[in-house]
């Protein structure tokens, strides 16, 4: 791999956990004011490759805890996300 590469990989990693942040906060924000806002479509466009992949392999409790740990987000939150994502 090259130098290039590896920054580029860097750079991605890093803004995809910044991300994810974000997103948990917004969540969380909205989840306070009592806003219908959906953080994760129902669509599996809007999970990250390692929960499509685990949906995708019917293995649900892997997705939820992979999308828990990516954004932090409650138990029934998550398993609503990816129940939706099937």
């Amino acid at each position: 791999m090259s130098d290039t590469d590896f920054q580029a990989r860097n750079d991605v990693e890093r803004l995809n956990t910044r991300l994810a942040e974000i997103e948990r906060r917004l969540d969380a924000v909205t989840s306070m004011l009592d806003l219908p806002f959906e953080l994760y479509s129902a669509r599996r466009g809007g999970l990250s490759p390692a929960v499509q992949e685990a949906v995708g392999r019917g293995d649900l409790l892997e997705a939820i805890k992979q999308l828990r740990a990516e954004t932090g987000m409650g138990l029934a939150e998550a398993k609503a996300v990816i129940e939706n994502a099937q």
